[in-house]
């Protein structure tokens, strides 16, 4: 009987809507679920992202309902949609939980649901989200594998191709080619001013002008343009929500590094302290793998040295396990 309580409260709210959108989804109905969506998108970059992964999969799964009873075909492009989005939300999680290969066939089912939709933006932020994975396994090439035949297209400006030539100028930084980072950071800059200005928002399905800042700061450090990383860096985090979980405390990795390069290392290594430090960090993917290649601007006979490399046994990836989801949905 339990067990049977703990199952109704679960699907009973889902299985009632089902019942009334039956043949056509209603519009308030949608109207929360695309609510929902863009809640998720901005959610996910404030708290332990896995700690909305049942949430999401909650969402997705009464959307997935709805599209099996093929709505009318407005209801069945916007549901779409939604699925794009939150499909990006679990791929988000996913690489924030260091599982890439899970995250990236969600990104990938992001893109198909946005193809579906007809909503080419949506498809360029999975598209974004892809790139992710190849970023953090420093594999540059296969970054610029991912971004430039879309690039090369000439979409229209928009936040999703500003955060696109944003890889890319990562990724020529990281091949130390100075003269590409600098023409895709700009054309990045570019792509964002000329967006229409309702685009441009927190959260994972727009891309902010600190962001650009902060890829340019890891570009200019991959280059060893200290003071340019660390003006960038400033830039950042004069802009930055400092309560975000990650993205923060990975300028300030670029501002240590710069930091570094200048000869600076004790200072260095208080920035960077700092960073992991911070009670609002969330010691993602990103985070962890970033503070490990700090360590390489460090001499490790050195106190600064000795001391990071005793951070970094601390200093452990998040949980790779999967919550457990809640009952089968019947």
């Amino acid at each position: 009987m339990a067990t049977g309580l703990v199952e109704s409260v679960w699907t009973g709210p889902d299985l009632l809507e089902k019942i009334l959108d039956s043949g056509s989804v209603g519009e308030g109905r949608l109207l929360h679920l695309e609510h929902e969506a863009l809640r998720l998108g901005q959610k996910v970059v404030k708290v332990p992202p896995a700690s909305l992964l049942q949430e999401t999969l909650l969402n997705l799964s009464g959307v997935q309902d709805l599209l099996r009873q093929r709505q009318q075909a407005s209801a069945q492009q916007r549901l779409a949609r939604v699925v794009a989005q939150l499909a990006t939300v679990v791929g988000e999680i996913l690489f924030n939980s260091n599982q890439f290969g899970l995250a990236r066939r969600w990104y990938r089912a992001a893109a198909r649901a946005a193809q579906e939709a007809g909503d080419r933006y949506l498809g360029d932020i999975a598209l974004a989200g892809t790139s992710y994975l190849p970023t953090y396994d420093r594999e540059p090439r296969e970054v610029l594998a991912h971004v430039l035949p879309r690039l090369e297209q000439g979409p229209p400006p928009s936040p999703a191709v500003a955060w696109l030539w944003g890889f890319a100028a990562k990724a020529y930084a990281a091949l130390g080619d100075r003269v590409a980072f600098e023409r895709a950071i700009e054309a990045s800059r570019t792509a964002l001013e000329r967006s229409s200005p309702g685009t441009i928002q927190p959260g994972i399905f727009s891309f902010l002008p600190e962001k650009i800042s902060f890829y340019e700061a890891r570009g200019r450090v991959d280059l060893g343009d200290a003071d340019g990383a660390a003006a960038a860096a400033a830039r950042a985090l004069a802009h930055y929500d400092l309560t975000d979980t990650t993205e923060p405390a990975l300028v300030r990795f670029e501002h240590a590094s710069a930091l570094a390069q200048a000869g600076e290392p004790h200072e260095a290594y208080r920035v960077a302290h700092g960073a992991v430090t911070d009670p609002h960090t969330f010691h993602s993917a990103s985070v962890v793998t970033r503070a490990r290649e700090f360590a390489t601007l460090l001499d490790p006979r050195s106190q600064t040295g000795r001391a990071w490399r005793e951070v970094l046994a601390d200093l452990q990836p998040p949980d790779a396990s999967i919550p457990a989801l809640p009952p089968s949905r019947t």
